[in-house]
């Protein structure tokens, strides 16, 4: 038995339906300005290039929308972007850490670049060196599929970086896991892979699913804000924000 409405609630019904809907797409966009801008290093021009940004909303109405890109000759240019939903806001302010990617259409050419976003007193430039890909395949090396990262404090001065995956295949395991820095504020990681004779329990390698976890420690920087760059395959990368003061 199907149930029943009254003329007057599916009226009710509606005009919310028709004022929500309203609200939501009627929202205006504003830009955001932001509090740190990440470039990593180490871009081939077959990379899928990203830069982070990471800043605060200034109330819990507003709503991240991503961020216009704009390639204009050797300037790449990051506009964060907000709507305002409602009028019942909390004064707090909302970080947010936003991968932005450069290139979504197209690769772009070796070369050196800068990338600039409006940050709260003054503009955010970073340089971007992009170098030529020495092979023809997405990848230099064969890296771990990264599904997730971070990184936490240790004793003596060191941090560590823990990554998590799935291989596909059985007989697949991590090589290596080579960290460092090169302008101070990322850390790049790159965890390559190696087949092996035997899955884990001497028995033939087989295409199944496998989770995996690894680790890498490093020394502990200047107290601040870092960002974890782990390269993955197809060019790709997983990127998190790390501070070493909790």
């Amino acid at each position: 038995m199907g149930i029943r409405r009254s003329l007057p609630a599916l009226t009710a019904a509606f005009i919310y339906t028709l004022f929500a809907t309203t609200l939501y797409a009627g929202a205006a966009r504003a830009g955001v300005k932001a509090m740190r801008l990440y470039v990593p290093v180490g871009y081939d021009d077959n990379d899928e290039i990203v830069a982070v940004v990471e800043g605060y909303l200034e109330n819990t109405c507003d709503q991240l929308r991503g961020a216009k890109v704009t390639h204009v000759g050797t300037e790449f240019l990051i506009e964060p972007q907000r709507e305002a939903h409602g009028t019942k806001c909390d004064p707090l302010q909302v970080p947010f850490t936003l991968d932005v990617v450069l290139n979504p259409d197209d690769s772009v050419a070796a070369g050196t670049y800068s990338v600039r976003v409006e940050g709260r007193s003054k503009p955010l430039v970073e340089p971007l060196v992009i170098k030529t890909a020495t092979e023809e395949r997405p990848d230099e090396f064969t890296y771990a599929p990264v599904d997730d990262a971070d990184v936490g404090l240790l004793s003596g001065g060191r941090m560590r970086a823990v990554i998590q995956g799935r291989f596909q295949n059985t007989c697949v395991a991590i090589d290596e896991m080579k960290i460092g820095t090169l302008n101070g504020k990322t850390y790049e990681l790159r965890p390559t892979t190696k087949w092996l004779k035997t899955d884990s329990l001497g028995g033939p390698c087989a295409n199944k699913e496998v989770r995996f976890t690894a680790k890498v420690d490093f020394d502990e920087p200047t107290p601040g804000r870092y960002l974890l760059h782990v390269r993955s395959p197809s060019g790709r990368s997983v990127n998190r924000i790390f501070s070493n003061v909790w």
